[in-house]
């Protein structure tokens, strides 16, 4: 379960923008700054957890579809 309210900040900009630049096939969820990390919302772990996999799995998508 997430802290009521938190999950709703994975639409926000400051979250959003930690995708840029990073290695969409090695992108994974952290609660530190790192190589392709990005840093989980305190209390919204399993939300940021699930963005990067949806955005994971889309970019692999998109590889099928268009190659690499």
């Amino acid at each position: 379960k997430e802290t009521p309210g938190l999950g709703a900040k994975i639409s926000e900009e400051s979250f959003i923008l930690q995708f840029s630049g990073l290695d969409g096939q090695k992108i994974t969820v952290s609660k530190e700054k790192g190589k392709d990390k990005i840093v989980a919302i305190s209390g919204a772990t399993i939300s940021s957890a699930a963005l990067t996999e949806s955005v994971r799995e889309a970019i692999e998508r998109l590889f099928e579809i268009v190659g690499k």
